[in-house]
């Protein structure tokens, strides 16, 4: 079992277009083997189970594939979250260190997941610092920021420049 979510609410379609909820998993190839099956267990809400499994062919497929642009826009979503909270973390860790240090975000690993964060406070609260990009972030920033435009043009959503504007503030 890789995961199991309790309780997941179906999102409202409007013009042919799903805003909502998306589940993704990163994986890492343990094996040679291209094929994945995929099996997804659910009970509906009139208490009806069902299974629903697909085998997945893993071969021939660029590194970068995404079934439909909703997907795209998630897996982007996901890497900018991921970078900011990175960025914060490196940040907030680095903050009395003498330079340099590296951030966590780099060529060979990509964006990582983030760490999960100890609790040094309350669980949602951090005690407040100045605003502060290392130049080792401003540089990721400007890349990323390259890359955000081009999926953002790629999936055609308007609505992400809210996001390239957070990106140009920190670049």
């Amino acid at each position: 079992e890789l995961m199991k979510v309790n309780t997941l609410f179906p999102s409202k379609t409007e013009g042919g277009e799903t805003r909502g909820g998306l589940v993704l998993l990163k994986l890492k190839r343990l094996s040679s083997h291209n094929e994945l099956i995929l099996k997804v267990s659910y009970e509906d809400r009139n208490g009806n189970d069902a299974i629903v499994e697909s085998e997945i062919e893993l071969e021939g497929e660029e590194a970068e594939f995404f079934a439909n642009t909703g997907i795209r826009k998630g897996v982007l979503l996901s890497r900018y979250a991921s970078l900011l909270i990175d960025w914060i973390i490196d940040e907030r860790e680095h903050d009395d260190w003498v330079r340099p240090w590296k951030p966590m975000v780099n060529d060979e690993i990509g964006i990582p997941m983030p760490p999960p964060i100890e609790p040094m406070l309350g669980k949602w609260e951090r005690q407040s610092m100045p605003l502060t990009v290392s130049e080792e972030y401003e540089a990721l920033f400007e890349e990323f920021t390259e890359y955000f435009k081009a999926e953002m043009e790629a999936i055609g959503d308007d609505a992400l420049e809210r996001e390239l504007e957070v990106l140009d503030l920190l670049d």
